[in-house]
Formats: C-alpha cells, structure tokens, sequence
C-alpha cells in the first residue's frame, strides 16, 4: 500500500479526479460566485461560510486544473462532493 500523503499541516489528502468532475467544480464556482454577488448587493443574507467556499473553489480551479488528480483535505473533499452532486442536480433541473 502506497505512502499516505499529507499536507503541511499534517492532515491526511485524498484524491479527487479533476479529469471526471473539473466542470462539475467550475459550475458550482460560478454559482457560488452568483450568490456572494447577491451577498454583497443585499440579495440575500451575508453568509461568510459561502465566500470561503467560493475561495477555496477559486484556488483549487486555479491550481488543479490542467491536472488530473487534485489532492485535497477531508473537508475540502466533502464540499467538492456537494460541487458534484449540485452540478448533477443543476443539470437534471432539479436546481
């Protein structure tokens, strides 16, 4: 079994494919982007949990993008698994 890889920190990364769900990402950036403009304009009520969202998106786009494998933390791997399952829900029309 392979080494267990680890960020400065020390928290454990797990793989996430950016091959397979790199658009998925990009679509729930985008949206999250929407709603902390909506944030900033009044629209809707301020929320700081959705601009670190919106951030961590950003840079993980940013940095993993052209790769295929991302290696993220345990709670960044759960958000992108809500980034999926938005992106398949949006795309079904059930958004």
């Amino acid at each position: 079994m392979g080494e267990i890889k680890r960020n400065s920190k020390g928290e454990k990364l797990y793989p996430f494919s950016m091959r397979k769900h790199g658009h998925d990402v990009l679509l729930a950036y985008n949206a999250q982007k929407l709603m902390c403009w909506d944030m900033l304009d009044g629209v809707r009520k301020m929320n700081s949990k959705a601009f670190e969202i919106r951030d961590m998106l950003g840079e993980l786009l940013a940095n993993y993008q052209s790769e295929k494998v991302a290696w993220v933390t345990g709670e960044e791997l759960n958000t992108l698994k809500l980034c999926v399952f938005f992106a398949d829900d949006f795309r079904s029309g059930k958004q």
